[in-house]
């Protein structure tokens, strides 16, 4: 989410009243990379998540709980909290190979800033 927030660009008149795009302001690269890092991770919990899912799925309930309801909201905390306790543990590198694919995608929006900023000015 936060990165088409980032990718927002505020229109402005200059004072020739030529129309010059600007890139919202996104803080600092640390905060940047910190945003970026929180992002892949979650994304990687989440497909975590979604493959022990199924991997629960199949497992007999506990005799203490006797399944039901409140059976299946428990193994769905617990499957979060698993795929989170995973990603922290340092994951299966998904959170990498996506972060490095908005790295690319941000460089891209960057560039084309860039070049409609050098139209607008000529």
């Amino acid at each position: 989410m936060w990165i088409s927030q980032l990718g927002k660009q505020a229109i402005n008149t200059g004072k020739d009243g030529k129309v010059l795009r600007q890139r919202a302001a996104t803080g600092s690269a640390e905060e940047n990379d910190a945003k970026l890092n929180a992002v892949a991770n979650d994304f990687e919990a989440v497909f975590l998540g979604e493959m022990l899912e199924h991997a629960f799925a199949t497992a007999p309930t506990d005799s203490l709980s006797g399944g039901g309801f409140a059976d299946e909201t428990y193994r769905s905390l617990m499957v979060q909290e698993y795929s989170k306790l995973m990603v922290q543990a340092g994951g299966i590198g998904i959170a990498q190979h996506v972060k490095e694919e908005m790295l690319k995608l941000q460089e891209v929006s960057d560039a084309g800033v860039r070049n409609t900023r050098l139209h607008a000015v000529r």
